[in-house]
């Protein structure tokens, strides 16, 4: 296989926390041979930003072996298809190979910037960083080019309150400069975003052996149940592939 699953993550939720589901991530991969490789676990935490930094650091030990990365979350990310068949897929529609991320309903948190997103003709129209596949040079010189290290990791102001800087925030940006070739997944033939979605926008069932949008007519391989999905729609995907 020539291809890589990687996520960073601080840590393994515990029991307080049921919605996010580490466990069945890596269950779900595990199940086709794979395991991940998980960055930032137990380490300094400085906020989502701490994500692509991690990342960042990976790529630049020459850590990453293969052709291709599938970045992916890990607290609310099920794989239905293997990471190899993710790669024939991304090499079918996307021959050029830019970095491709997982595509949303909704703008957040760069809503300034709704204008760099045309309209895809599907509902799935935004940037959603939660997943995104592209080769290591490709994924290193688009962190390169976001200058992470002049970015805050979360603060405290003088009056007490907490500033969280959001990395897809920085991601959405360094899309709409094009740092370097980046496409989003409007049509999900690879990645399914959740969020805003009802499960009766789907067809699950024996005769899809992952899930059917019923709207583009596509057939994705990584689902990512974010935002409220988490608890409206992942405990049936869950049940559905037996995780």
């Amino acid at each position: 296989m020539s291809v890589t699953v990687v996520s960073v993550t601080s840590r393994i939720p515990g029991p307080r926390e049921p919605y996010y589901r580490y466990g069945i991530w890596l269950k779900s991969l595990q199940r086709f041979g794979v395991d991940p490789v998980v960055l930032g676990m137990g380490q300094h935490w400085g906020g989502l930003t701490s994500k692509p930094r991690y990342l960042r650091q990976w790529l630049r030990d020459g850590r990453c072996a293969t052709d291709l990365v599938i970045v992916t979350d890990s607290y609310d990310v099920i794989f239905a298809a293997p990471p190899n068949e993710v790669e024939k897929a991304y090499r079918k529609f996307w021959s050029f190979q830019p970095i491709v991320f997982n595509a949303e309903k909704n703008l957040f948190p760069r809503v300034d910037l709704a204008d760099h997103f045309p309209d895809m003709g599907t509902p799935w129209r935004y940037l959603n960083s939660g997943l995104m596949i592209g080769s290591p040079v490709d994924i290193l010189k688009l962190l390169d080019g976001m200058l992470l290290d002049d970015i805050h990791e979360d603060y405290r102001l003088p009056d007490g309150r907490w500033v969280h800087p959001n990395d897809q925030g920085w991601f959405q940006v360094a899309y709409a400069l094009q740092v370097t070739p980046t496409r989003i997944d409007s049509n999900c033939h690879i990645f399914q975003t959740f969020s805003a979605c009802t499960l009766d926008e789907f067809e699950i069932g024996p005769q899809w052996r992952t899930i059917r949008n019923k709207f583009t007519g596509t057939e994705p391989l990584v689902l990512h149940l974010n935002g409220g999905a988490k608890n409206d729609i992942m405990p049936a995907l869950m049940q559905h592939y037996g995780l």
